[in-house]
């Protein structure tokens, strides 16, 4: 008895009041201590549990020992001057179970809690180099005793013992240094029962590592702390089964600071524990893994700082029978700042643990997946560089396997979010990556596959001045769902990013974003396949005075196949695609927008006795904007496509059949437009999805797209549109000013297959060429035309140059082509509009006709001719022949009057009507007439008295102080309006006349 106390009264000493201090000198004042809890490895451990007695005695397993606590300060509770403090703590492990004496009804001894390690380290000096260091180890638990005969019960394991480090390290002039490592007790196993229970797995402790460095000058500042918590027993492998031990948490958080400019290095990771599985039995199940969340900070005055954070989840834990562990879940957050000019980083990462698997069944889920949530933010105030980088990973869903009939693991979510801020004048650098993890598999014929794990990546990326970058991207792909028999839905995508840069450097902006696809149904008996995921990507990117580029890029997950051959099964529905896009750039830089969206493909259907149609394909919408604030030109684009429709074949072969899937319809919108004199060009293309093949093809989707530019000062604006789709519209709009004109162009396609359009607005020099570009409908006019180009449209058509001896205010062409199949009929539409400012009388010149196709007369319904003044119709002309079409549109002459006041606005519309192969195209010109005698001299003398009323003005300014006007360009009457052509002078190629237009403003 005594020698017992004895040994429990050392343990005890040395746990909590006899650590092993060693001091050392390595130099003059320099010194070190290092604390080491236990002096003697083991001697904290427990004593292992005494095996039962055979009757009289106690049959039943004794429990074991419990593992003592273990405590190391180094400098932390008792400050000392020491440069370097290191402090290391070891808990003793929990002491084993005994076993049973083997007798019936006889028990296991449980297995005992590992102790708790706790480690503290601290360093503050004045000056040299600061290091403080930490390290616990929890106590591992126990394993159960093992049972003896019939009824008896295993003994559980014990659980570890926690696990606590800190280390702080502080200097005023010289380098810092902190280090924190934490290790978690793993669970005992649990012991064997004998048609009794079997004993649990013990838990995995907790571990918990925290870092701080922080110095006041140059020198460097280092701060690192890792954590990893502590496994979880598995449970006994005995007949009846049992649960295996939760793993432990993990927690790291490191903190590193220079208030001068000193380089600071900060980073944390923490890893879960995996939990317990439970290998045989018919009862019990998986522990679940510990969860672990890792934070870093780090900043610094003027110096370099880099900041890293990781975070693992643990695994759960397999399982024959129940339900499997889930994945522990994942935090990661890094946050670096720098106020000065040196350069950041910071990185965050998080992956979440994999579910376990059930690999036996009748009853229980495959174990979900972990979620992972990473988030990332540099910033700077001065010229440095700022990167900034998240990822996150869902944890994989767990399998379910044989004779199952519950779910299969889902995957795990993911969220990163990034941000990168210089409010200096340094480029930004931020990217966001998440994946979703994918569902489990269940292979039996019941079983359901998991649900694949949704994506989300956040980034953004701002710049405050300069000439430097600021780019962001984002990317997010869903888990693909589990499959086999019921096939679970992919996960949904969603990816955000913007730009921003407030100086005159570029703003590059890119957003991903693709859905999981469905897991297969069916191939066992029948099932569903299960639909994909959604995907939405939106980008944005804006520069203040220079280029911006912005891509958009969405992809729908598809369905999963399914069927069966004497049930209802079907394939999964495609999944719907969304892409937004818009760059906006200023002074001379380009905008650059593009967007582009796919709808998932449909899942196919195996048939048997149920007809059953395929699943439809998903839709696809993209918007696409594109803004030129200064005199940059401006491009945008937008794509999409719709999924095609799945196919259905037969289970039986030659047997009756059903339709295949429908395809997904497609919208894209694109518009481009411009402030200072830049070009705009937009595009817009829409594909339906084609229907799947069956006893009958699905029908292809409907599609939309929409396109339209419009800039200033005349410069060219081009949209072009194409529609392909069972029903598909194709329409583009372009419009330019120039001074006190403005021209716009719009083409209109509505057909059932192909359609195309083509409209250009451009103003105060040469326009298009006559020339028939193949487009559906196409529409090109020019406001304000030169001579020379004028003179090319009008040729030798004397009618026209005759009558058009006033200023020519536009030239336009229009025309259309037929693009379907055959057969239906379609009607075009193009149309063009100038607002201008003239008091006299109009001219309207029917140059002539360009003719394609309507072999005699053939295809070819009718055309329609109108002109509206002011929204009036004062022209309305129809041909159902192409005859008297061509007869009408050759060098024609139709005056227009003179009743519209200062301010005119006319529009001209085209429409062609077809059933059949063929085009037909126009051109014309409107001008004004030659001025009545009366009105030059009511010209002149108006000249004459304001020549006076000037010259009188200026004799008085010119007494008093000189003053200088500046013209607004966008206002004021231009030198070129002098330069206007007039009919007669094309025509002869002789004299110069001069024309004078008047505007009011």
């Amino acid at each position: 008895m005594k020698s017992i106390e004895r040994s429990f009264l050392t343990r005890l000493l040395v746990a909590s009041a006899l650590p092993l201090a060693l001091v050392t000198a390595s130099a003059p004042q320099v010194r070190a201590e290092t604390v080491i809890v236990p002096t003697v490895p083991g001697s904290l451990d427990g004593a292992n549990g005494a095996t039962g007695l055979e009757p009289p005695g106690d049959p039943n397993g004794q429990p074991g020992g419990d593992g003592l606590p273990a405590n190391a300060d180094a400098g932390y509770s008792i400050p000392n001057s020491d440069v370097v403090n290191s402090a290391t703590a070891t808990g003793g492990n929990g002491g084993t179970g005994g076993n049973s004496a083997g007798g019936s009804g006889s028990n296991g001894g449980n297995g005992v809690n590992g102790g708790a390690a706790n480690a503290t380290s601290a360093t503050t000096i004045i000056s040299g180099s600061a290091e403080a260091d930490a390290t616990s180890n929890g106590g591992g638990g126990g394993n159960g005793g093992s049972a003896g005969n019939d009824g008896s019960n295993g003994g559980s394991g014990g659980n570890g013992g926690a696990a606590t480090a800190t280390a702080k390290a502080t200097i005023k002039s010289g380098s810092a240094e902190a280090n924190a490592n934490s290790y978690g007790g793993s669970g005992g196993v649990g012991g064997n029962g004998f048609f009794g229970n079997d004993g649990n797995g013990g838990a995995g402790s907790a571990a918990t590592a925290m870092s701080a460095a922080q110095n006041a000058d140059g020198s460097p500042v280092a701060s690192n702390s890792n954590a990893v918590g502590g496994a979880g027993g598995n449970g006994a492998s005995g007949s009846s089964g049992a649960y295996g031990g939760a793993g432990g948490a993990a927690n790291a958080g490191s903190n590193a600071t220079s208030s001068a400019a000193g380089s600071v290095t900060s980073s944390a990771s923490a890893i879960g524990g995996n939990g317990g599985s439970n290998d045989v039995g018919l009862e019990g199940g998986g522990g679940a893994g510990g969860s672990a969340t890792a934070t870093a900070t780090g900043s610094s005055v003027g110096g370099n700082v880099n900041v890293s954070a990781s975070a693992t989840g643990g695994a759960g834990g397999d399982t024959p029978v129940a339900d499997a562990g889930s994945g522990g879940e994942a935090n990661a957050s890094s946050t670096a700042t720098s106020t000065g000019s040196g350069g950041v980083n910071s990185s965050a990462s998080a992956t979440g643990g994999a579910g376990g698997a059930l690999v036996f069944g009748p009853a229980g889920d495959g174990g979900a997946g972990g979620d992972a949530t990473a988030s990332s933010t540099a910033t700077s105030a001065g010229s440095g560089s700022v990167n900034s980088f998240a990822s996150a990973a869902g944890g994989a869903g767990g399998d379910a396997t044989a004779f199952n009939i519950n779910p299969a693991g889902a995957g795990g979510n993911a969220k990163a979010s990034s941000s990168a801020n210089s409010s200096g004048s340094g480029g930004a650098v931020s990217s966001a990556v998440a994946v979703g993890g994918s569902g489990g598999v269940s292979d039996s014929q019941d079983g359901i596959g998991g649900d694949g794990g949704s994506a989300t990546a956040t980034s953004l990326s701002t710049m405050a001045s300069g000439t430097n970058a600021a780019t962001s991207s984002a990317s997010a792909s869903g888990g693909a769902g589990g499959g086999t028999n019921y096939g679970g839905g992919g996960g949904s995508a969603d990816a955000s990013t913007t730009a921003r840069s407030g100086g005159s450097g570029l703003a590059s902006s890119s957003a991903i974003a693709s859905g999981g696809s469905g897991g297969s149904g069916g191939t066992i008996d029948y099932g569903p396949g299960g639909g994909g995921g959604q995907a939405t990507a939106n980008s944005t990117s804006e520069s203040a005075a220079g280029g911006a580029i912005s891509s958009a890029n969405a992809s729908g997950g598809s369905g999963g196949s399914g069927g069966g051959a004497f049930s209802p099964g079907g394939g999964g529905g495609g999944a719907l695609a969304s892409a937004s896009s818009t760059a906006t750039s200023g002074d001379s830089g380009a905008a650059l927008s593009s967007a582009s969206a796919t709808g998932g493909v449909g899942g196919a259907t195996n048939g048997g006795l149920y007809f059953l149609a395929s699943a439809t394909g998903g839709p696809a919408a993209a918007n696409s904007t594109a803004t030129s604030s200064g005199a940059g030109n401006a491009i945008s684009f937008a794509a999409a496509t719709g999924g095609a429709g799945g196919n259905w074949t037969s289970y039986y072969p030659g047997g009756p059949g059903a339709d295949g899937g429908d395809g997904g319809g497609a919208t894209a919108i694109a518009n481009a437009s411009t402030a200072g004199g830049g070009t705009a060009t937009a595009m817009a293309v829409a594909t339906a999805g084609v229907g799947g093949a069956g006893s009958s093809p699905g029908a292809s989707g409907a599609a939309n797209a929409t396109s339209g530019s419009e800039t200033k000062r005349g410069a060219l604006a081009q949209a072009q549109s194409t529609a392909v789709g069972s029903s598909a519209e194709a329409q583009s709009t372009a419009q330019t000013s120039f001074y006190a004109t403005v021209v716009q162009s719009v083409a209109t396609a509505p057909t059932e297959g192909t359609g195309s359009t083509d409209a250009i607005a451009q103003a105060g020099g040469a326009g298009q060429a006559f020339v028939n570009p193949g487009q559906t409908a196409y529409a090109f006019i020019v406001g304000d035309p030169d001579k020379a180009y004028t003179a090319t449209l009008i040729g030798g058509e004397g009618n026209i140059a005759d009558a058009l001896l006033g200023p020519i205010f536009g030239a336009a062409i229009l025309g259309a082509n037929y693009a379907s199949g055959g057969g239906e009929s379609d009607t075009y539409t193009a149309t063009s509009t100038i607002d201008f400012v003239y008091g006299g009388d109009l001219t309207l010149g029917l140059i002539g006709d360009q003719q394609s196709g309507f072999t005699g007369g053939a295809g070819f319904e009718s055309i329609e001719f109108t002109v509206l003044a002011g929204g009036i119709t004062i022209l309305d002309q129809t041909f159902s022949s192409l005859a008297a079409a061509d007869s009408f549109f050759d060098d024609q002459v139709i005056n227009l009057g003179s009743s519209y006041g200062p301010g005119v606005d006319l529009t001209f519309t085209y429409t062609l009507t077809a059933d059949g192969p063929g085009g037909y195209g126009l051109d014309f010109v409107v001008g004004g007439a030659v001025p009545e005698p009366s009105t030059w001299a009511m010209t002149l003398v108006g000249f004459a008295g304001l020549g006076f009323a000037g010259y009188r003005a200026r004799k008085r300014e010119m007494q008093g102080a000189a003053a200088s006007v500046r013209l607004d360009p966008e206002v004021g009457a231009p030198a070129e309006f002098g330069d206007r052509p007039c009919g007669r002078e094309l025509a002869a190629g002789v004299g110069d006349i001069e024309q004078t237009r008047l505007a009011t403003v």
